[in-house]
């Protein structure tokens, strides 16, 4: 498998549009191929720990602690973005990951990894009813912008 292929731009994985890859397959709006795998960002300790501005000191020691003891040297963010997968420095890629931060916990990659802990930024999914819903266009449905006035037909 080539650079290209494996980092191909905009996320389009060309070895799932193939019917080749083993990672989750997503269909992108123009009908390519996305794919977690094939399209991780790559990152260093430095951005991952830059990655929620909101995490607490407490969060960033707990963060560096995950690291430390299980030998984390490898970042990535995969193309949803929706956590960092922390793996052995210099492991290949079908090595699995030591672990995962989520944007408000850590989380072992496997069951014999301990017990997930979490950060400040945690929210219980029960507290979710409780968030403020946002504003919808009348015309068209879209979210609204803070602006409350709707990009796509400009009525609020």
């Amino acid at each position: 498998m080539s650079a290209t292929q494996a980092d191909s731009p905009g996320g389009v994985c060309t070895l799932a549009d193939a019917g080749q890859c083993w990672g989750s397959i997503q269909t992108r709006s123009d009908g390519r191929s996305l794919c977690d795998e094939h399209s991780r960002r790559y990152i260093t300790l430095d951005q991952v720990v830059a990655w929620i501005p909101e995490w607490s000191t407490t969060d960033l020691r707990r963060i560096q602690d995950w690291v430390d003891s299980r030998g984390a040297g490898q970042f990535y963010i995969p193309g949803n973005g929706a956590y960092i997968g922390c793996r052995r420095a210099g492991a290949p890629r079908e090595e699995s990951n030591l672990f995962y931060i989520n944007p408000g916990f850590l989380e072992p990659a496997t069951k014999d990894g301990g017990e997930w802990e979490a950060l400040s930024t945690f929210r219980d999914r029960s507290d979710a009813s409780s968030l403020p819903q946002a504003d919808v266009c009348g015309q068209c449905g879209v979210q609204l912008p803070l602006t409350g006035i709707c990009d796509d037909c400009s009525d609020s």
